[in-house]
C-alpha cells in the first residue's frame, strides 16, 4: 500500500485508517479492509490499471439494475484508480449458492 492511497482515504474523512490487505485473485487490483468501529469498508487500489475503474463501475451499475446485491460504491477517484466500497464480508458467492463441488 502506498502513501497516496492512505492519503486519499484520510481525505474522505477516515482518520488514521488501519488497512489489512485481502488476498485472492483480483488481477492487477489490490483490496484492503479498513478497520473502523462503526463502518465496514474496503478500498480498491487499481492504480496500475486505472482504465479498469470505469468498467468496474459500469458492471456494478448493470448488476444493481438487475437487483444483484453487490458492495455499495461509496467513492472513487478515477484518475488515481481508487475506489471505496462497502465491505459485505468474506463469504464467497460460490459458498452460498448451495451447489456442491461434486455437482460441477
Amino acid at each position: 500500500m502506498h502513501k497516496e492511497l492512505k492519503g486519499w482515504i484520510e481525505f474522505l474523512g477516515i482518520e488514521d485508517p488501519i488497512l489489512t490487505q485481502l488476498h485472492g485473485d483480483a488481477g492487477s487490483r489490490s483490496y484492503y479492509r479498513i478497520a473502523q468501529k462503526d463502518k465496514n469498508l474496503l478500498v480498491m487500489d487499481a492504480s496500475e490499471v486505472k482504465e479498469s475503474v470505469p468498467l468496474f463501475i459500469g458492471v456494478g451499475w448493470r448488476l444493481m439494475d438487475t437487483k444483484v446485491r453487490i458492495p455499495m460504491m461509496r467513492a472513487y477517484e478515477l484518475h488515481k484508480g481508487f475506489m471505496l466500497l462497502e465491505d459485505v464480508g468474506s463469504t464467497h458467492l460460490w459458498d452460498t449458492c448451495g451447489v456442491s463441488a461434486k455437482a460441477v
